[in-house]
C-alpha cells in the first residue's frame, strides 16, 4: 500500500514539479553548520535551469535539514527517480504497436535509461566513498545518456519524442548532483 502511494505521489510529482519523488536513504554525515537554503541556493546557482534545481530539492522534505552531503543522495535519489519512471515509460510504449523506427529508437532509450540508473547506483557510491570527481563525471555521463535519447527522436519520424519533458528532467537533475559533487570536492 505504501509503495502504491509512494507511485501516485511520484506521477503527481512528474506532472507538477516534472521531477520524480525520492526515495528514502539515511546517510550519516556531520552537520554542516551552513543554513541548508543558503546551500541549495549556492547549488542551484551554478546549473543551467536555477529554478528547475529549487523546486526539484524542495519537493524532497529531507532538503530542509540537509547538509552538503545529504544534499548530493537526495539530488541522486530525484535523478534515480525520475529515470526509474522514464524506463518504465518506455517499457509501456514498447509494449503498444508502434512503427519500427520508433521502436528502434525507444529500444535504444530503454538502452539509455538502463545505463542513467546505473550511474545513478555510481554516484551513490561515489557520495559514500567521498570520490567526488568520479560523481561528477557520472553524472555528466547521465546528463548525455539523456540527452542522446531525446536525439534519438529528431528528424523524420511517425512520433515526435514522447519524453522530452522526462529527458530534460534527466539532464536537469544529472546537473545538480554534478554541482553538488563539485561543491564537496572543494577544501
Amino acid at each position: 500500500m505504501v509503495t502504491s502511494f509512494r507511485f501516485l505521489l511520484l506521477l503527481l510529482l512528474l506532472a507538477l514539479l516534472q521531477v520524480g519523488l525520492p526515495t528514502v536513504v539515511v546517510f550519516a554525515e556531520a552537520a554542516n553548520p551552513q543554513n541548508s537554503s543558503d546551500l541549495v541556493a549556492d547549488i542551484c546557482g551554478n546549473v543551467a535551469k536555477h529554478t528547475f534545481c529549487i523546486q526539484a530539492l524542495k519537493a524532497d522534505g529531507r532538503t530542509a535539514t540537509a547538509d552538503l552531503p545529504r544534499l548530493g543522495l537526495i539530488a541522486n535519489d530525484l535523478l534515480k527517480w525520475n529515470a526509474s519512471a522514464t524506463r518504465k515509460y518506455i517499457g509501456d510504449m514498447l509494449a503498444v504497436g508502434r512503427c519500427s523506427a520508433t521502436r528502434d529508437r525507444l529500444s535504444s532509450c530503454a538502452g539509455q535509461y538502463n545505463e542513467v540508473l546505473s550511474l545513478a547506483g555510481s554516484c551513490y557510491d561515489y557520495l559514500k566513498n567521498k570520490q567526488y570527481d568520479q560523481m561528477k563525471a557520472a553524472a555528466n555521463s547521465a546528463i548525455s545518456d539523456a540527452y542522446n535519447c531525446e536525439l534519438l527522436f529528431r528528424g523524420e519520424l511517425c512520433h515526435p519524442s514522447p519524453f522530452t519533458v522526462q529527458n530534460d528532467n534527466a539532464e536537469n537533475l544529472g546537473d545538480i548532483v554534478a554541482s553538488v559533487a563539485a561543491f564537496l570536492r572543494r577544501p
